[in-house]
């Protein structure tokens, strides 16, 4: 009774491809929104991908401006560390023809000189840098003068720049008489010790030669 009641009142002919149509309807609509959200489950992803990657690069970015700024700060000093020879090796050579220079310019009676070879060291009276070694070269001076001022013209002598950079450690100095005498061997005798100063990175240090004395002779003990 019922299934006839069905079958004649409902027109499955006329229902049939309206179903059919809003089936394929919905199956669409879905697909669509598992695509569309499938879709901005992966635009999420890039989004974030991207955030991360400009992050990096905001972070490289300050990390090379820091150092640019820290270059232009330091720059100065630096070039002032170079003109100095302190980032450099001594020049042995001219360091010898800069005081053979001044003995014959002031005619100094007698001056001996001697350098050590070459050593390193971590630090130099307690000041020791983090990510250089001091290359630490001893010279020594033995003198006969006839006052104690041309010692000193010695000394202006020896801080010019392109000499390198030097520490007086230590001088001795004993007058003959009271007397100051024109002829002979000067009124006062004496030695000192220089330190020459190289800074070098840890880990580029080039061998150190032990190349003995360069000039001069003797041993003047403190």
């Amino acid at each position: 009774m019922k299934a006839g009641f069905l079958k004649g009142s409902i027109e499955w002919r006329l229902i049939a491809p309206r179903l059919v149509l809003f089936l394929v309807m919905s199956a669409v609509f879905l697909g669509g929104s598992l695509f569309l959200w499938s879709e901005a489950v992966a635009l999420q992803e890039r989004v974030a991908a991207n955030r991360r990657d400009l992050a990096h690069l905001k972070g490289e970015i300050r990390e090379k401006s820091d150092s640019l700024r820290l270059a232009e700060r330091y720059q100065a000093a630096y070039r002032s560390l170079r003109k100095r020879h302190l980032v450099d090796g001594i020049d042995r050579l001219q360091l010898i023809e800069a005081i053979n220079g001044t003995r014959q310019e002031l005619a100094i009676p007698e001056m001996l000189y001697r350098f050590d070879p070459e050593s390193v060291a971590d630090d130099y009276f307690d000041l020791s840098p983090r990510l250089h070694r001091f290359h630490v070269t001893n010279h020594f001076l033995e003198f006969s003068l006839r006052d104690e001022t041309e010692l000193l013209h010695v000394m202006q002598r020896l801080r010019d720049p392109l000499l390198g950079f030097h520490v007086v450690e230590a001088c001795e100095m004993k007058r003959r008489s009271e007397e100051l005498h024109l002829n002979g061997g000067g009124n006062v005798k004496g030695k000192c010790r220089f330190v020459w100063l190289t800074l070098r990175a840890r880990g580029e240090e080039e061998p150190v030669e032990a190349d003995g004395e360069a000039a001069g002779g003797g041993a003047y003990g403190f």
